[in-house]
């Protein structure tokens, strides 16, 4: 059976633990780089409160049972795999390291309940709370890529409607229909020539017009 130290002592890396992860999920969210890397820098900045909250938690608990907190020179680090990448837009091994750390985590607090039960119930309760937090962490951070491909997909849709609909982008931008034809032409001339559609900017532009062909259409 554990002794009231060996939970201390497990405490004390818990804390060391959730210390590490605020540090490097800090500086992966300054570090990235990239429109790919808006959906994780999110995530890591909204946990990094809660991995706070959790130190002080389980510092307040180590205090309590007559511990003694660590200091900076005193706290272990070991998430070789957590820090910021040499490519600043290499999102994948930043998603993969904060999945690995909140499953550590998650590990070590799994082997806390065990321990306290049945000498300490009171920190239990307290690891059965953190570790319910570590678990909605993770899978916020395991669904990132998965909303980054929905947004790409619903991107690339839009774009698709206003290829195949011409129209509905000539009512958007506020041309009559008289006008549509010849603005059909006139993108379908640009989409030749460029590859892309005329741009909302410039059929705004083109609203000055007279209905009908313009001379620098004709």
């Amino acid at each position: 059976m554990a002794t009231n130290q060996d939970i201390i002592n497990e405490l004390r890396k818990s804390y060391a633990m959730e210390l590490e992860t605020v540090e490097n999920y800090l500086a992966n969210a300054i570090d990235l780089d990239g429109v790919r890397a808006e959906e994780i820098k999110k995530a890591l900045l909204s946990d990094i409160e809660e991995e706070l909250q959790h130190a002080r938690k389980l510092g307040n608990r180590i205090k309590v049972l007559e511990g003694r907190l660590p200091g900076s020179l005193d706290l272990e680090r070991t998430q070789r795999f957590l820090r910021p990448p040499k490519d600043s837009t290499d999102v994948i091994a930043v998603i993969k390291g904060a999945i690995r750390a909140e499953d550590e985590a998650i590990e070590q607090y799994k082997k806390l309940i065990k321990m306290c039960d049945p000498i300490d119930l009171v920190t239990q309760d307290l690891i059965l709370e953190i570790t319910a937090q570590e678990q909605a962490h993770r899978r916020q951070i395991y669904r990132v890529p998965l909303r980054v491909r929905t947004r790409r997909s619903q991107a690339a849709h839009r774009c698709s409607v206003t290829v195949t609909q011409p129209s509905w982008l000539f009512r958007q931008a506020g041309f009559p229909a008289c006008s549509w034809p010849i603005l059909s032409l006139l993108n379908e001339s640009l989409q030749r020539r460029t590859g892309s559609l005329t741009s909302r900017c410039s059929l705004l532009a083109m609203r000055a017009k007279p209905c009908g062909a313009p001379a620098d259409l004709r």
